[in-house]
Order: structure tokens, then sequence, then C-alpha cells
């Protein structure tokens, strides 16, 4: 992993040398951390995910760069290659603005984010809600300096973005509602592009596949003893399809709720005789008890 030092000032204002910088120069390329799950899952994005210029295209006179996004399963490691299973993203500059440009019998474009902040630019405002640039600061990677501008509105978890990298989870996002280009579930672990050798930005390496978390099963019953009702709580993972059964202490059934797939959920009790009762949670290949008492 490559040096990073953090410089101990602010910058005020946005210098000339940083201004309409290119984004996405010739073989730029990221690599990030996909999701906190890491799951077994088909669906999931569990390990990392490639972003790499692929060269440029052009939509009725507008000239895009061509951005294939590819993904890494821990299963077997291997890539889905750009044109299969991976996705193309087209984004073009004005100025030091960036967009998404979607072809397609409707085109449209998307404002992504800028590479260039100065303290105090709005980012966002609408019905009272506002966010604006916090702060800057300057990164050394091996002598080039990259800024690193924080957009919030003093209370929130700041969102991250770099002059040179992009917003820090990610270019783009499937979430019409997000305000910048921020995905939110990927972490950016390395860029690099002809000009700027490969950098790592987290503790991660590049291109790690992660193992999945180890499954797990809790369940927990409040209140207990109870009067009126029972809360059950589920914590699992992977999260799965479950079958809930109540005895009663004789082994007589109570009750059965046939697909349990929440987190939670109130069970009225107050028909209830007093006395000691059996929850049993099963999954076709597990099966889980829990006491608890009707007083």
């Amino acid at each position: 992993m490559k040096n990073l030092n953090l410089l101990p000032f602010l910058l005020l204002l946005a210098q000339p040398v940083f201004s309409q910088a290119e984004f996405a120069p010739p073989g730029a390329e990221w690599y990030f951390k996909s999701t906190s799950g890491y799951t077994t899952e088909q669906f999931s994005y569990s390990g990392f995910s490639h972003l790499q210029y692929a060269g440029d295209t052009v939509f009725d006179g507008l000239t895009c760069k061509k951005i294939c996004a590819t993904l890494y399963r821990f299963e077997n490691a291997q890539p889905l290659p750009c044109g299969q299973n991976a996705i193309f993203h087209f984004i073009y500059q004005r100025a030091d603005s960036i967009f998404e440009f979607a072809p397609g019998p409707a085109p449209r474009s998307r404002f992504l984010f800028r590479n260039n902040y100065a303290i105090g630019d709005i980012v966002y405002a609408q019905g009272g809600f506002e966010l604006s640039v916090q702060s800057i600061d300057t990164l050394d990677f091996n002598g080039r300096p990259v800024r690193r501008f924080h957009i919030g509105n003093g209370s929130l978890q700041p969102i991250i973005c770099y002059d040179l990298f992009g917003p820090e989870n990610g270019l783009f996002s499937n979430d019409p509602w997000e305000l910048i280009a921020d995905d939110g579930d990927v972490d950016l672990r390395c860029y690099q592009d002809a000009a700027f050798p490969q950098i790592n930005v987290s503790n991660d390496p590049c291109d790690a596949v992660l193992s999945p978390a180890k499954p797990y099963f809790k369940i927990h019953l409040s209140p207990n003893p109870t009067r009126d009702e029972l809360v059950i709580f589920i914590e699992a993972s992977p999260f799965r399809e479950m079958q809930l059964t109540i005895y009663d202490a004789a082994g007589h059934f109570v009750l059965e709720d046939r697909a349990v797939n929440y987190t939670w959920k109130k069970i009225p009790v107050a028909h209830l005789s007093p006395g000691v009762y059996y929850c049993v949670l099963r999954d076709g290949n597990s099966t889980f008890h829990q006491k608890f008492i009707k007083n």
C-alpha cells in the first residue's frame, strides 16, 4: 500500500491548477468493496467491483466515456465480463460537472457530481433541506495532491468526494433519489490511470475477494414474563423464511405462523392461560426453541 499523508490545512479557495480537470482520463480504473454483508446468495454483490474506462463513444454528437462495471464474486473469484452480465455506463464532462448519459428511445442526462468545489458551495437545496461543502482537505499520494470534499449539513454524516476519484461510495447509483452519485453500498479501495500509479485508499487489497460471514441465528422474546402480548425478535444471517409454532408446557399446539419472514412480530397472548409456553422456529434444516412465561 502506498503512503498516504493528510496535509494539515484547508483550501479556502479553488486553485486554478485544479479547475476543470479531466475526470476519468485514459487508463482510469476503480476498485470498490461491494456491500457489507458478503453472503453466498447469487444476487449479492459479494466481493469487489471493478470500473474501467473502456474508450469513447458518440451519441448524436455527444462524446461520452464508456465505463465498464464488472463484478467479482467470492464463490469463484471470476469476473463477469463486459458485454455479458456487466454494465456499461456513459459519462461526459461539462466544465467541472460530470454527467451520466442514458441512451435509448428517450435519452436523458443525469448530473452526478463536480470534481471542483469551494467551501460553502451549495450542492443540493430543496424544501429547506440543504447540502453544502463543509470543508476541503488535500491528500498527498506520492507527490500528487488529491482534494477531498466533505459535503453535508453539519448534522448528517458527510458525503466524501474526491476531485480525481469521484465519490467515495460509488460513481453510479441505482437509486433515483440520490443527491449526488453516491451508491452507499460500496467503498473505494484503489484507483489508477495512465498517468497515476495504482494507489490504495483503504486497508483492503484492491482485488480482495472476501469470505462470507458465518451464519448465525438469534431469537429474543420480550417482555418475558408477559401478560398481554409477546414480541419476537429474530436476528439471522442469511435471513430465511421460517415457521413459528407455539406449544404449551404439555406439548399442546397453541399457534402457528407458516411464513415467518420478519425481524420482529407482536403475538397477542392475553387469551392464554397463565403458565409456561415454548416458541419453536423451523427453517427446514434447523429448529430453535425459546421459552416464555404467561402471567
